[in-house]
């Protein structure tokens, strides 16, 4: 449980200014809450059931490298609407997840932050 919070915690800080973000996550995350626990101040809009449902069923497609292009225009529909639903950044909590969107300026990959948190720390050193 140490590196989760690790991890959420280098997830969280480009997250800190903002009002609302959407989070894209397993059911499990999304279950736990962990983003409610360390973003007190944002408020956080997750897929509704039926969206959660295809997420989840994505996601077991993209590990086991069975995904099609409709499940890539499924997730992408999921975050219109978590931007239509007030969302001004979309958290992808599942890596998997980096691997059939395209990345821009609204999306945060948690493991491009975490990537650019090591190489950061080891600058440091």
């Amino acid at each position: 449980m140490t590196l989760n919070i690790q991890y959420l915690e280098e997830t969280i800080k480009p997250l800190k200014n903002f009002k609302k973000v959407g989070i894209l996550s397993s059911k499990r995350t999304k279950d736990s809450r962990l983003y409610n626990n360390l973003l007190r101040n944002v408020q956080i809009i997750y897929p509704n059931e039926y969206e959660q449902n295809s997420v989840s069923k994505i996601i077991i497609k993209i590990i086991n490298r069975s995904y099609i292009n409709s499940d890539k225009k499924r997730i992408e529909e999921i975050i219109a609407n978590l931007k239509n639903r007030g969302a001004e950044k979309i958290v992808l909590a599942c890596t998997d997840l980096a691997n059939i969107i395209e990345l821009d300026d609204s999306i945060i990959d948690t493991q491009e932050v975490l990537i650019n948190s090591i190489k950061n720390k080891m600058k440091e050193n």
